[in-house]
């Protein structure tokens, strides 16, 4: 009777414990789905990531996904040409490889990045695509630790191009991958000065230099100054101690590409 008892209770937990793999599995925080549904997919999703293969092996890191951002993967077989045929529906650049993540907000792809980077890359490129926070080995901007050297470069004989901002603004976290890949596509220096995280007493001397700023460069239509206050971001080009033009804001790479040209930072 007791041995029936035991072989009963044994059955019982292996019972249980295939229902808890099972279960397991399931909310795992991934989802396959046919490449052809894809697009249809990512119309109904407010946002996810998508992992794209040409095997059928499980995505790397999807339980860190799901507990750090709680954003599921969905994964799915396809071959590099029907990729970028997607990517280029949203205007995002090509993937080069596959494994590939795709990341996709707002029912639309806003980037991928290649699916064979270790855990810390991966991470570092979700935030590039979804924060907007450039990773340390992609940073082509400059920054300058004294307020000295910015004062030395703005009354120098040559174009300076300054950037204003902080972390906490949205928009500047949306223009900062735009002046970042202009600084390193046209090989030009383009310095970046954080409001909140510069030394205070530093980015005070830089203020104290009372930059004339246009009002054309102000969301109120009033000239102002760095002294007096300006709206962030704010790009600023200067020579010889004297402001040469401003861009207000965010603004695209081909607009601030335009605007640099016409301020001769650079060749038309």
């Amino acid at each position: 009777m007791k041995k029936n008892i035991f072989i009963i209770s044994i059955v019982i937990l292996g019972l249980l414990l295939l229902v808890v793999l099972v279960s397991y599995k399931k909310n795992s925080g991934v989802k396959t789905e046919e490449f052809s549904n894809i697009e249809n997919m990512i119309k109904d999703k407010e946002e996810g990531i998508i992992y794209v293969s040409s095997t059928d092996e499980e995505p790397p890191y999807y339980r860190y996904f799901l507990d750090k951002y709680k954003t599921r993967i969905t994964k799915t077989k396809a071959n590099i040409d029907q990729v970028n045929d997607l990517l280029l529906t949203y205007g995002v650049e090509k993937a080069s490889t596959l494994p590939c993540f795709i990341v996709y907000s707002d029912k639309k792809v806003i980037g991928s990045f290649d699916g064979t980077l270790n855990e810390t890359e991966t991470n570092e490129m979700f935030r590039y695509i979804y924060y907007n926070e450039i990773p340390t080995k992609m940073i082509k901007y400059k920054t300058l630790s004294t307020a000295d050297e910015y004062i030395k470069k703005f009354n120098s004989n040559e174009l300076t191009v300054a950037v204003f901002g902080y972390d906490e603004c949205s928009y500047c976290n949306l223009y900062k991958p735009v002046f970042n890949k202009v600084a390193g596509d046209k090989k030009i220096d383009i310095y970046y000065f954080d409001s909140n995280k510069y030394d205070e007493k530093e980015y005070d001397k830089i203020m104290k230099l009372d930059i004339p700023i246009p009002a054309e460069c102000t969301t109120d239509g009033k000239a102002t100054t760095t002294l007096e206050g300006f709206p962030k971001p704010m790009t600023l080009v200067t020579k010889k101690g004297k402001l040469v033009g401003c861009v207000l804001g965010y603004v695209t790479e081909d607009n601030l590409i335009k605007k640099l040209t016409e301020f001769k930072v650079l060749k038309g």
